[in-house]
């Protein structure tokens, strides 16, 4: 019975902090427990504060949460990749804002299901968001996607991230790409 309520009362640890503890709640030490807690504390708290900048439009904000040698899609982006990434998004989408719905931390990989929307309002350079914005002229029109993206930090700065989109469904509320046919 002790195992079980332990295992409920890590449950709802999860629950209530969106904090993953990837253990048994019985295996760990008091001491183990703390310091996993607190490195998944400061990596949501990372992760947080990126999507405050983000959210905020504010560039430097954006480009100093990522470390100078970070990894974007398993390639090298470093600062001045995640500057140039993020100041196309802004010209394409200046009302763009990121919603986080759901978090999942273990340690220093952070993942979340969040909302992308805004309003297509600039012209992409960038091969981002699938890259078939490139050149593609301003619809004016907004869409909300659904994202999932997945983070890990180091020492308080993302090391590297690796995204899941829709694209497609971007591309379909903006106007560029027919709905699908109906049999």
């Amino acid at each position: 019975m002790p195992r079980i309520a332990t295992s409920i009362a890590a449950l709802l640890l999860v629950v209530t902090n969106g904090v993953a503890m990837g253990q048994d709640a019985n295996s760990a030490s008091p001491k183990a427990e703390r310091s996993s807690m607190s490195v998944n504390e400061n990596s949501r708290r990372a992760i947080e504060e990126f999507v405050a900048r983000f959210n905020r439009h504010d560039i430097d904000g954006v480009v100093t949460s990522y470390s100078p040698d970070s990894l974007n899609f398993g390639r090298p982006a470093g600062r001045d990749g995640i500057r140039a990434v993020t100041e196309d998004i802004y010209t394409r989408f200046p009302d763009i804002q990121f919603t986080i719905h759901n978090w999942i931390v273990d340690g220093d990989w952070v993942a979340v299901r969040a909302t992308y929307a805004g309003t297509h309002r600039g012209v992409g350079r960038l091969p981002i968001d699938g890259g078939m914005l490139i050149g593609v002229p301003p619809t004016n029109r907004a869409f909300s996607v659904l994202h999932v993206h997945l983070f890990r930090v180091e020492n308080g700065l993302i090391k590297e991230h690796w995204g899941g989109r829709d694209d497609i469904g971007m591309m379909r509320q903006l106007g560029l790409v027919p709905p699908p046919a109906v049999p």
